[in-house]
């Protein structure tokens, strides 16, 4: 189950778990470039700035 979810969701949800649970801004050449220049030019957020662990990252982590 885990190598089945692995495979559908690693495309997908690594640049979207990076912002909502990193509070990671795309950076890039590892997002996709729509992503980053949506942070960058419409959001004005600095390039791959990490603005610490979101306060409910570890409860979600471990509801997961």
């Amino acid at each position: 189950l885990v190598k089945t979810l692995y495979v559908l969701m690693t495309p997908i949800l690594p640049p979207y778990y990076r912002i909502f649970m990193g509070w990671k801004v795309p950076t890039s050449g590892i997002d996709p470039d729509w992503l980053v220049e949506f942070a960058t030019n419409k959001l004005k957020l600095e390039e791959g700035k990490t603005y610490g662990p979101a306060f409910y990252a570890p409860l979600f982590t471990s509801i997961v």
